[in-house]
C-alpha cells in the first residue's frame, strides 16, 4: 500500500489519510449532492464509503484544487 507522502499529487492537494465526501464538498463550498454530480459528470470511478488518499487525488486532479 502506498503511503500518503509517496502518493503523486499529495504535496499539491490537501490529501489526508481518509476523508468523507462531506469534507471534500466543504472544501469546494458545495453540497455533497453537487459533489456527487461533479464526480458522475467527470466519470471519476471511486468506491462508496470513506475516500482514501488515492481517490482524493483523483477528485482533485479532475475537479481542480479547492480554493
Amino acid at each position: 500500500m502506498m503511503s500518503t507522502s509517496n502518493l503523486p499529487g499529495a504535496e499539491t492537494y490537501p490529501v489526508e489519510k481518509v476523508k468523507t465526501r462531506a469534507q471534500i464538498a466543504a472544501e469546494y463550498g458545495i453540497s455533497v449532492r453537487t459533489l456527487h454530480r461533479w464526480i458522475k459528470k467527470n466519470a471519476i470511478s471511486i468506491p462508496g464509503g470513506a475516500l482514501k488518499p488515492v481517490h482524493q487525488v483523483l477528485i482533485y486532479e479532475c475537479l481542480g484544487a479547492p480554493r
